[in-house]
Parts: C-alpha cells; sequence; structure tokens
C-alpha cells in the first residue's frame, strides 16, 4: 500500500503547481481597486480634479498685474497742410520708434522707464539764396542829389529756417505714487485676495464633490457586497426548503406524514423565490451604479467582491473635527470663504470711490543732433534734461449711489455672515445626530448578531428533532424563515452603518 500512497502524493503535489485555468480562477476585486478605477474612469471625478488642479495652477495669476511689461511703438508721418507763417516747411515727415520697460509695484507706485527716437525730414520754403536791395548813394556830379543802385545780398531769411534733417531722442523716467485711493497699493491687494477667494472656494466646491464621490463609492462597494451576501443567504435558504418540501413529499408518499406539510413546504419555498428575486433585483440595481461609476456598462459584475469586515465599520473622529473642538465640513469651509469674499467686496467699494490724489514725476534726457548715430550718442547726457513735478487729484461727486451701493455689499457680507453660521450649526447637528445613529445603529448591529447565532442553534437543534420526529415540518420551516430572517436582519444592521459612514465622511478636511 505504500508504494501507491507516494504516487498519489506526488500526483497531488503535482497537481497542485499546475497553473489553473483563468476560468476557474476567482477574481477578487478590492475595495482599492475599485476606488482606484473609479479615479481613472469616472467623468465627474475627472472634472473635479482637472478643476483643482486649475486652481493650482492659477493660484498665482493674481500676481501677473505686477510682472514687468515691456512696450514699443513705430510710427510713420506726413504732414501738408497749410500753414499762415511763410517760412513753415511745405512737407514734414517723420519717422519715430519708442520702446521700454513699465511695472507696478505693490506699494502702488507705478513706474516707466522709456527710449524714444524721432527722425525729422522738412521740405522748406522755395527762397532765393540771394536778394536784390535797391540802395539810394550820393551823386557826386550833381550835388545835392542820388542816384539808386541795386545791390545783391544773400538771403538773411536762410538762416532762421529749420534744419531740414534732424534726429531727436529722449531718455525718460516717470514715476506715478498714489497717496490717497490704493495708498500703498491698498486696490491691488484687495482685487489679488479676492481673485484667490474665488479659486478657492471653486477648489474646496470641488473637493467636496470629491470626497463625497469616493465615500459613495465606497458605500456602493460594501453595498453591493452585503447585496451579494443576501442573495447567497436567499439561495442557501432556498435550498434548504428545497430539502424540507422533499422530505415533506417522501414522507406523504411513505403514508408517514401528512399532504398539510408538503403544501406548508412548497408554500414556503415559493415565498423564499420571491425572496430572492427581489434581493436580485437589489444587487441588481446596485450593480448598475456600481458599473457606472467605474464606466463600465451594463449591470453585470464578473469579479467577486471581498467580504465587509469590522475595520470598514470604523470611523475616525479625528479626521472630522479641528483642534477648537469645532466639526469640520468643507460646506462651512466654503461658506467661511463666501464671508471673506464678502468682506474684500465691501473694502474694496471703499478704495474704489476714495478721492485720488498721486504725485508724479518725469525726468527726461534731451539730445538733437543731424544723424540718428550722434543721437543714440548722446540720448544719456544731462546736459539739456527736462523735469516734471505734479499733483492730480479726482474725486466722485454722487456719494448718494455710492453709499446705496456699498449698504448693499454690508448687507450681503451680514447674509453671508448667517449662512455660515447655519452652516456651521447644521454641522454640529448632523455630527451629533449621525454619532447617535451610529451608536443605535451598532447596538441594533450587535443585537441582531446575537440573534442570528441564536437562530441558528435553535435551527440546528430543531432539525435534530425533525429527523427523530419529534416536531412538525410546520414548525422546522417557520425556524427556517426565522434563522433566514436573522441572517438578513443581520445585513440590514451592517447596511445601515454603511449607509451612516458614507454620511460621516463628508465631513473633515478634503484629501
Amino acid at each position: 500500500m505504500k508504494p501507491y500512497i507516494y504516487l498519489w502524493t506526488v500526483a497531488g503535489l503535482c497537481l497542485s503547481i499546475l497553473p489553473i485555468p483563468d476560468k476557474l480562477q476567482a477574481k477578487t476585486l478590492t475595495i482599492d481597486e475599485f476606488l482606484n478605477s473609479v479615479r481613472d474612469a469616472n467623468p465627474n471625478l475627472k472634472i473635479a480634479m482637472t478643476t483643482i488642479e486649475a486652481g493650482d495652477l492659477r493660484s498665482t495669476s493674481p500676481d501677473m498685474v505686477f510682472s514687468p511689461q515691456f512696450f514699443s511703438q513705430a510710427t510713420h508721418s506726413v504732414d501738408k497742410k497749410d500753414s499762415s507763417n511763410p517760412l513753415a516747411p511745405e512737407k514734414i515727415e517723420a519717422t519715430a520708434l519708442s520702446f521700454g520697460i513699465q511695472k507696478l509695484w505693490e506699494s502702488g507706485l507705478q513706474s516707466q522707464i522709456a527710449y524714444n527716437m524721432t527722425r525729422v525730414n522738412l521740405d522748406q520754403a522755395s527762397l532765393p539764396n540771394t536778394l536784390s536791395l535797391p540802395l539810394s548813394f550820393p551823386n557826386p556830379l550833381i550835388p545835392g542829389t542820388q542816384f539808386n543802385q541795386l545791390v545783391t545780398v544773400s538771403n538773411p531769411l536762410l538762416g532762421v529756417l529749420p534744419r531740414s534733417e534732424y534726429t531727436e531722442a529722449r531718455t525718460q523716467l516717470d514715476l506715478v505714487q498714489p497717496l490717497w485711493k490704493n495708498a500703498e497699493g491698498r486696490d491691488y491687494i484687495l482685487t489679488r485676495d479676492s481673485t484667490l477667494a474665488k479659486i478657492s472656494m471653486q477648489q474646496m466646491g470641488e473637493r467636496y464633490k470629491v470626497k463625497s464621490l469616493i465615500a459613495q463609492a465606497e458605500n456602493i462597494y460594501w453595498q453591493l457586497a452585503l447585496a451579494q451576501e443576501a442573495v447567497r443567504t436567499q439561495e442557501g435558504s432556498i435550498e434548504r426548503f428545497r430539502k424540507i418540501k422533499q422530505w415533506a413529499q417522501n414522507r406523504a408518499t411513505s403514508q408517514l406524514g401528512d399532504r398539510a406539510d408538503v403544501l406548508q413546504a412548497d408554500s414556503g419555498l415559493r415565498l423564499k423565490q420571491y425572496e430572492l428575486e427581489t434581493a436580485k433585483k437589489d444587487r441588481n440595481a446596485l450593480q448598475r451604479v456600481f458599473n457606472t461609476l467605474r464606466g463600465v456598462e451594463g449591470d453585470q459584475v464578473e469579479s467577486d467582491l471581498v467580504a465587509l469586515g469590522s475595520q470598514a465599520l470604523t470611523f475616525d473622529k479625528t479626521e472630522a473635527s479641528a483642534s477648537d473642538g469645532e466639526v469640520k465640513r468643507l460646506d462651512v469651509e466654503i461658506a467661511k470663504q463666501a464671508s471673506k469674499l464678502t468682506e474684500i467686496e465691501v473694502e474694496q467699494s471703499r478704495e474704489k470711490f476714495k478721492g485720488q490724489v498721486d504725485v508724479f514725476g518725469s525726468v527726461a534726457l534731451n539730445t538733437l543732433d543731424r544723424t540718428p548715430e550722434e543721437a543714440l550718442k548722446h540720448s544719456v547726457n544731462t546736459d539739456h534734461p527736462t523735469y516734471v513735478v505734479g499733483v492730480k487729484f479726482s474725486t466722485p461727486l454722487d456719494h448718494g449711489i455710492i453709499n446705496r451701493d456699498r449698504e448693499g455689499l454690508i448687507k450681503m457680507n451680514q447674509a453671508s455672515k448667517l449662512d455660515q453660521e447655519l452652516k456651521q450649526f447644521n454641522a454640529r447637528q448632523d455630527w451629533a445626530d449621525l454619532q447617535s445613529q451610529l451608536k443605535e445603529a451598532r447596538i441594533r448591529l450587535n443585537l441582531a448578531t446575537d440573534l442570528e447565532k441564536a437562530q441558528k442553534e435553535k435551527l440546528a437543534y430543531e432539525r435534530e428533532r425533525l429527523s427523530i420526529g419529534r416536531t412538525t415540518t410546520y414548525q422546522i420551516l417557520m425556524f427556517e424563515q426565522d434563522y433566514a430572517n436573522s441572517q438578513l436582519a443581520t445585513i440590514k444592521s451592517k447596511a445601515d452603518i454603511l449607509g451612516i459612514l458614507a454620511r460621516l465622511k463628508s465631513f473633515g478636511d478634503a484629501t
């Protein structure tokens, strides 16, 4: 016998290491794999994550206003208009080029440094180079008389005409500093804070969607696992009812039992079949939602799900509580940002309609030469500077409209603060209510678990009694029904806890 035992042992080991066909392998989809597939394929989640990434990229956009800018301009003009000045040129042709850098500073200072060069060509009026002037001289032949003589002289007007071709160059620095409106860059700072608050609100809203969607997906996974367990429970119950019905039929055929037992068993079996179809309908509906979340069509789930463990029925309270004991939830944070935004809008209104007092100054280094090369060379000389210093003032006059608009913004700020307080109150109430519901649901789960154990033990004992003819078929059917109901009650208690946990996961900061 020993050689045969040895051969069978070797054969068993060889078979154990052979690869099992894929059809025979039960593929299990874990909760992490499912959530990853949801993150990869769910369109709503993709939209939300893309929006969050866009907000991160745009977080520095308010600072673009302080970035230096290069500017340039090139023009060519021809002027042939008539002039009352007889010495004016008949045509003025000018080519101008200007470029520079301007920058806005966080203090509100506006600065600009520029270089300008203009090349001018003049078509002078047609004037003779010489003039013939009649001059009177004493006549030596006839004393006391004079005679006229034409004398040719250079035209003195040629010396007062402007140059026919020259280049003007200028290096100029301009500064403007606000003293009242936008003093210390107050308006720019408020605009930046407003933009960042809007971006933050949008991101928080999308994070809230992501958090809720992931919590929903996790809840659907476990709900489907419980629904599949409920179907298996009903199938197991049906199998037991079939055996009871067959046992009752055998007893009735052999005249050891009554036909009423067969009818009772058949009725119980049909009831269980109806309950099974209802459980399958619920399972299929969850499978359809399950597939929709991960971007799969249909209501068939080929993979097995992991059985619900005790860890999935727990919740970390510290994630949803702030250091000061206040409940954290993203809709509350969004309300805080909305309140902050309305405060900024009130400050912006105050800043916008302040009187404007600006001091400004300009320094220009000028040169004028015949050629562009010489003009460029001398454009930084301080021989011919220009200095300008001034003060500019303006203020709105219709303060009635301004004050009315500001009062409206203040009312909006008050409403946003009330909304923030309401959301904080609702969050605390929801948190306390869910904690109470969770505590009660766990008590019900413990009771349902104990009841299931008791019903199982009672059913096992009643089966032994039935096997020896000490109980009735009706009694065993009732015990079977009680045990199946206790199993479903345990599953329902777990589902209730999962639903509460899904709502609790909307608390806390977004991850």
